[in-house]
């Protein structure tokens, strides 16, 4: 008798902030003007509104319990994930999505328009990327990361050292442009691999930028010693003003706490720490390596014959001399060959910004009594211990104040801004 009436009461009470949800909804849209109804519906469109307004209480409840991805302050420098995070927070895309409607490499297709007169050197190769879900229907968005590169190739498809990287456009309905240059006659073999689908992009912004994760720190170091954390993106914090270290020419952001007087100097060290935890991209299937995780796709008609010309040479021989300062950010510069920095050939990178100075001095010769700035991500940190390790080099710490006690220093000279919004 008793948990009868227990039970008799709790959907009472259920029923009464049912009807006083609903109540406030119909109210609350009365005074705003605001349509609840964010599905289209074909009898409901045929009412006249003028007076009433038709309420879906469910829309209306996920419309305040949207995903949210954190700060915003970062997006504007990755406008294809920006399109897609906001179709998962305006509810028009399902969130999480079942593992069948992501995108799968298994049936993601590569087309390459192919031209009746053939290629020569100084064309473009223009290729489709169609991208479908596990089901094999074509996905409505975009947001998936893609990797393609041109590679020359033997006639039985062996890869050779030359190769160039693609352009990728991403056009927000599923469908991908891919382009590359053709710099070298001979066969030419097109390479698309899905690295994430964009749904594990949507994951990774959620665990990391989105700052949902906590075992993840960059932790940066200021010229005082005082130690803050910096990101892609960081939520604001009223007592820090961020600090602004990105980098809009290359389309990269990042961003640093203030120091404690809310100044932003430069910074001298960063590092990465990890919590003792099991990595993230291990434990759900969006980063699976037989579908959608580094996969190549399938592919039709993607090896091209290319014919000789002189255009390669002929753009080389025109390239200005390369000088210290002449370092150019990325699409800075375009020229015939589109927006590659260059390409290697038969193994050796071939700038196509600048003639290289090249000589035949050993390494030693050539850095000897030479002071060496090694500034870059953890790739070049790789290089500044492979080169010491080579070379037998000496740290200069003098030279410019790093982390005590630590032979890795990195220095952003840029002046940062203040970021108050």
């Amino acid at each position: 008798m008793g948990s009868r009436s227990m039970s008799s009461r709790k959907y009472a009470i259920f029923s009464c902030l049912t009807v006083l949800g609903l109540i406030a909804t119909y109210l609350v849209s009365e005074k705003t003007n605001i349509s609840t109804n964010f599905e289209p519906n074909s009898r409901v469109s045929q009412v006249k509104q003028s007076e009433s307004v038709v309420v879906n209480f469910q829309n209306l409840l996920q419309q305040y319990l949207k995903v949210q991805f954190g700060s915003q302050i970062w997006r504007t420098f990755y406008p294809e994930v920006d399109a897609l995070l906001g179709l998962i927070e305006d509810n028009k895309l399902k969130w999480p999505a079942p593992i069948t409607k992501t995108t799968f490499a298994k049936f993601t297709e590569l087309s390459v328009k192919n031209r009746a007169e053939g290629y020569a050197v100084g064309d473009t190769v223009v290729a489709t990327i169609e991208a479908k879900n596990g089901l094999g229907e074509r996905k409505q968005h975009g947001g998936d990361y893609f990797y393609c590169r041109l590679m020359s190739t033997t006639e039985k498809g062996d890869i050779l050292a030359t190769g160039v990287a693609c352009d990728i456009i991403d056009h927000g309905n599923g469908f991908y442009t891919a382009s590359a240059p053709l710099l070298w006659p001979g066969n030419s073999t097109l390479f698309v691999d899905l690295v994430h689908s964009s749904e594990a992009v949507a994951a990774l912004v959620l665990e990391s930028a989105a700052s949902s994760a906590k075992d993840i720190h960059f932790i940066s170091t200021y010229p005082s010693g005082e130690e803050v954390d910096c990101n892609v993106g960081l939520p604001p914090n009223p007592s820090r003003p961020l600090c602004n270290l990105s980098h809009p020419e290359k389309g990269s952001s990042w961003f640093c706490y203030s120091d404690s007087a809310g100044n932003c100097p430069n910074v001298t060290y960063t590092e990465t720490t990890y919590d003792n935890r099991v990595s993230f991209v291990g434990t759900t299937p969006l980063f699976n390596p037989e579908t959608n995780f580094k996969v190549a796709i399938q592919m039709q008609g993607n090896v091209i014959q290319v014919k000789n010309s002189t255009y390669t040479s002929d753009l080389l021989k025109n390239l200005p001399r390369c000088e210290t300062e002449s370092g150019m950010p990325e699409r800075s510069f375009e020229n015939k060959a589109g927006y590659q920095s260059g390409f290697y050939l038969n193994g050796q990178w071939q700038s196509l910004q600048c003639e290289p100075r090249l000589t035949a001095l050993s390494p030693e010769q050539c850095l000897q009594n030479k002071v060496i700035y090694c500034l870059g991500d953890s790739t070049m940190r790789q290089w500044y211990f492979a080169l010491k390790s080579h070379l037998q080099l000496n740290d200069n710490p003098t030279k410019i104040q790093g982390r005590p006690k630590q032979d890795v220093w990195q220095a952003p000279v840029l002046d940062t801004d203040l970021v108050t919004t």
